[in-house]
């Protein structure tokens, strides 16, 4: 919720807010925590501290990916090779909808797949 509060603050310009909620996400996390203080990149200091504070947690650098593709300055085009193989995924890609499950479309057939 810190990380949370900490982007709005950010957003709406109010950096001293935003980072004393990173420096108390900080002190909770790190020994001998070096606050932070900062003058115009509140809002990247969040979402990097957001990335540290939750890899590995499932969807949810998904959901920052898929928000974040919204917005020009934060659009990433993923690219991964595997098996002499090139993926590249662009900001705002319809492969960023989850298809609906298809139990749920047995229940309704009239609902369409989203395209992917």
């Amino acid at each position: 919720m810190m990380l949370i509060a900490a982007e709005c603050e950010a957003r709406i310009g109010s950096v001293e807010n935003a980072v004393d909620y990173i420096n108390r996400l900080r002190d909770f996390r790190i020994m001998n925590n070096r606050q932070l203080s900062v003058e115009n990149k509140a809002l990247m200091i969040v979402l990097d501290e957001r990335r540290r504070e939750m890899p590995f947690t499932g969807m949810t650098r998904y959901i920052d990916l898929k928000r974040l593709n919204l917005e020009k300055r934060f659009q990433k085009t993923i690219t991964r090779k595997a098996d002499g193989q090139t993926w590249i995924l662009p900001p705002n890609d319809n492969r960023y909808i989850l298809p609906i499950p298809p139990r749920v479309l047995e229940y309704n057939p009239e609902i369409p797949q989203y395209e992917r």
